[in-house]
């Protein structure tokens, strides 16, 4: 994925010219290049194969026109007289004859490489993008920006049951891109020291399990993980911690000839 400096092409319908790997791949026009050219830099996995060169998009030139007559006749032209890899339609047999003179001014767009995978609704994918246009805020456009934003953290609550914005707040990207954004290495940064988190299960704890009972080893572990799960913690319960979240006494009985290891809670 590649990310554009945009602000130049904000509402300016034209002609634009993508590279890939220095390669001519493709000429479109659109009355909105903005728009049309955030629509190509994002690829889905159900998207067709042939449409994958778009990932690799390094340079794009564009020229501004007057009209969309003008972008339909440019386009055209530029089509059939630089032949570019990827275009299929307006691609004509016999050669062209015909010479522009005047073409209008060609821009280069800055182009600031993110190395963002294909979107993908995953909590990696989701959260490479997502940290990317935080610590990029600056270079992108910001109303693209705060609107792309604003759809992860929207797929990430649908889809995927997350709140993407309090994770980087409380996490922060570079500590995340260090877990490689592991999802399970994540949580544990967020749950290992939170001590609002701790209360939240600590409190969980005791309105699930009774004072001064026994209870075994393998109990310990079928609450915790039923806590964890309700609170979307992606953690593996291990009844040695259950004296993170309250005070409890290790003791062990004999059950039917068996010696059973659990802990009294306090």
């Amino acid at each position: 994925m590649t990310y554009f400096n945009l602000k130049p092409v904000q509402d300016q319908k034209g002609v634009y010219i993508l590279y890939t790997k220095d390669e001519l791949a493709y000429v479109g026009k659109s009355s909105n290049i903005l728009r049309r050219l955030q629509q190509h830099f994002y690829i889905t996995e159900k998207e067709s194969s042939t449409e994958l060169w778009k990932k690799d998009i390094d340079k794009v030139e564009y020229y501004i026109c007057e009209s969309l007559a003008d972008c339909e006749l440019l386009e055209t032209y530029l089509i059939n007289t630089l032949t570019p890899k990827y275009n299929l339609d307006k691609v004509y047999p016999d050669k062209l004859t015909l010479v522009i003179s005047s073409l209008p001014q060609k821009y280069e767009l800055a182009v600031l490489e993110l190395k963002i995978r294909p979107r993908t609704v995953s909590f990696k994918g989701i959260m490479v993008e997502y940290c990317n246009l935080v610590d990029n805020v600056k270079n992108l456009d910001l109303e693209f920006v705060n609107s792309r934003r604003f759809t992860l953290e929207r797929l990430a609550q649908e889809i995927l049951s997350l709140d993407i914005k309090e994770i980087v707040k409380k996490v922060g990207t570079k500590r995340i891109r260090t877990l490689n954004y592991s999802k399970i290495g994540i949580n544990k940064e967020l749950y290992s020291n939170c001590d609002e988190v701790k209360n939240v299960i600590s409190e969980a704890i005791y309105n699930k399990l009774e004072k001064n009972t026994f209870y075994s080893t393998a109990q310990i572990k079928q609450v915790l993980g039923k806590i964890y799960k309700d609170f979307k913690i992606e953690k593996t319960p291990k009844a040695v911690e259950l004296d993170k979240y309250c005070s409890i006494r290790k003791v062990s009985r004999t059950v039917e000839n068996k010696l059973i290891k659990g802990v009294f809670i306090l």
